[in-house]
């Protein structure tokens, strides 16, 4: 009678442990569950926010970078119009941050203009160039070769015409002639592509999700001429997007 009482409490305490055991399971794939929800239901909101806004606001934002490569270009001295010229539109997460912990992540969409001009020859840019411009591999570190090809830097100060202009980056990257024939080869090359305006972190991302919305010209160079650089670029969209939840001890990517 008595191994039939303990037969009967095991049974018991099995049935309360399996049980116990599938309230935990339940609870914890709600809780996996919900950040995958909310990532999903969150990116498919914000696409569709920014595809909005960018529709409103795309030929304003192109005529703008337009204009400022434009004005680059002319007030430096550099061929009146373009080689090739390309407009992407990317979108990216980056975060505020109080230290080494961020306090929460923010959703970007910007457009970034690339435009190659012919430095003329004979020109005051091309002296300047010819004179001051300097392998950028070199300049930096030898280790950087592939992080900056066979590109030159041409540092902007007093001795560049209209270095005062609006927009002017530090440095300017420079193709000289024998070196590249194609703009994509160019593009590719980290230096180059990197935008000065997206945190360092968060570049690698936006570069990965560019895509071409305008261009015009040819991929091709003529290696007999020396080309100059140009990118613009503008935020059309940013919304803080919080943390994903459950956020137990640090603040994480929601998407």
């Amino acid at each position: 009678m008595a191994n039939q009482q303990n037969r009967t409490q095991l049974s018991k305490t099995k049935k309360i442990l399996l049980w116990v055991a599938s309230i935990i399971g339940l609870v914890a794939a709600l809780l996996f569950s919900i950040p995958v929800v909310q990532s999903f239901t969150l990116r498919m909101s914000l696409e569709s926010e920014s595809k909005q806004t960018l529709s409103k606001t795309k030929s304003q934002l192109q005529n703008s970078l337009n204009e400022r490569v434009n004005a680059m270009a002319l007030q430096l001295g550099a061929a009146p119009s373009a080689t090739y010229a390309a407009t992407y539109n990317s979108c990216y997460t980056d975060h505020s941050d109080s230290g080494w912990f961020a306090n929460n992540y923010n959703y970007n969409c910007i457009l970034t203009k690339f435009a190659f001009f012919e430095v003329k020859n004979p020109s005051a840019l091309l002296e300047t160039v010819n004179a001051t411009a300097k392998p950028a591999s070199v300049e930096r570190h030898a280790i950087d070769n592939d992080y900056y090809g066979n590109i030159y830097i041409l540092s902007v100060d007093s001795n560049i015409v209209g270095s005062n202009i609006n927009d002017l980056p530090y440095n300017l990257y420079i193709v000289k002639e024998n070196t590249y024939s194609n703009v994509k080869k160019v593009l590719a090359i980290p230096a180059v592509s990197s935008n000065d305006r997206v945190v360092s972190y968060a570049s690698e991302q936006e570069i990965a999700n560019r895509a071409i919305l305008e261009k015009s010209g040819s991929h091709s160079l003529d290696t007999k001429n020396t080309y100059i650089i140009f990118q613009s670029s503008e935020h059309y969209f940013q919304k803080d997007i919080g943390c994903r939840m459950p956020s137990l001890i640090f603040c994480e990517s929601p998407i």
